[in-house]
């Protein structure tokens, strides 16, 4: 594990921690907010979400290439409200 005790409590970490786990604190701090954010605008984070923004925090896949991800995994999403 590459962060605390602490951010290991976090809802999202905890829930996907092996997702997270290469991530430090502040990596996992800004993953698990962001998902929260999510969650606030009305989208339902799925476990590929998750893991791009993991990917995106530990310089993976670009931010953009991110956002692309998650903008068609919930264009229908959207269509649907």
């Amino acid at each position: 594990m590459s962060f605390s005790p602490e951010v290991a409590r976090l809802p999202w970490v905890a829930r996907y921690f092996e997702l997270f786990a290469e991530l430090d604190d502040r990596g996992a701090q800004v993953a698990n907010d962001a998902l929260d954010r999510m969650v606030e605008s009305g989208l339902t984070p799925t476990r590929d979400d998750v893991e791009d923004l993991c990917a995106t925090a530990a310089g993976r896949i670009s931010f953009v290439d991110y956002l692309q991800r998650v903008q068609e995994r919930h264009a229908t999403d959207s269509e649907q409200r």
